[in-house]
């Protein structure tokens, strides 16, 4: 194997998560899809996983509004409802919670530069 990927990794693995790259219809499916590739192929100290990290960092800096928004009701589609909420009602909470976020961000990652490691925003703001 390469030097930086995963010794789990195969090149089966490769072929199964490029034809769901090639299948995605939006931005927000890509986007996870190539994180969860990246994720699993890499190793997070290597070069070649700082590199993944960076590229997952610049799809977010370049990312519109639209996008963004796909990405946080990305996030939602599939949560179970709970007995005794709204359903709609607290995904549409959710969803434009998790928007505000990503739009946090992504001005956070445009300030700092796409090289540079940008500070998370705090676990508290996420729920």
């Amino acid at each position: 194997m390469e030097k930086g990927i995963a010794r789990d990794w195969t090149p089966g693995l490769e072929i199964k998560f490029e034809q769901a790259i090639k299948g995605c219809r939006s931005f927000a499916e890509r986007h996870h899809c190539m994180f969860i590739r990246d994720t699993l192929k890499y190793d997070g100290r290597s070069k070649e996983g700082k590199r993944a990290l960076v590229q997952a960092r610049l799809r977010l800096a370049i990312a519109t509004d639209d996008d963004l928004k796909e990405l946080a009701e990305l996030y939602f589609f599939q949560a179970e409802d709970k007995p005794g909420e709204i359903p709609g009602l607290q995904r549409a909470s959710l969803v434009s919670r998790q928007l505000e976020i990503l739009k946090e961000l992504r001005t956070k990652i445009r300030e700092k530069g796409i090289d540079k490691e940008v500070v998370g925003i705090e676990a508290s703001k996420r729920r």
